[in-house]
């Protein structure tokens, strides 16, 4: 089965905290939870899925695409949403449909 995602090696490094040697992979079709205290890294490991924040060692694929070298790809495919789902005010929910319509060349209105 293909991986939604593989890291394998991952490690991250900032002055106040590090993910140190995270092996770990989700199958296509499987839903994790990730779970932990504030500082164990879940934001950290979303960063480097996503293409955020580049790892300081090891590998890390999503949808079969291996970031970062392929982030644009793997973006394409990528669904995410937001606690903090910020609209502009001023503007309409057709203008904010046709600014990510310009960012997902697949987009589609009418799914």
């Amino acid at each position: 089965m293909t991986a939604a995602f593989a890291v394998s090696g991952l490690c991250k490094r900032y002055p106040d905290f590090a993910l140190h040697d995270i092996t770990l992979a989700l199958p296509e079709g499987e839903v994790m939870g990730l779970v932990g205290v504030n500082g164990a890294g879940k934001t950290t490991l979303l960063r480097l899925l996503t293409g955020l924040a580049a790892p300081d060692a090891g590998t890390v694929e999503v949808l079969g695409h291996a970031l970062p070298a392929a982030q644009v790809a793997a973006k394409r495919d990528i669904g995410f949403a937001s606690e903090d789902m910020r609209l502009y005010r001023s503007r309409t929910l057709d203008w904010h449909i046709a600014l990510v319509r310009r960012i997902y060349p697949e987009w589609d209105d009418a799914y």
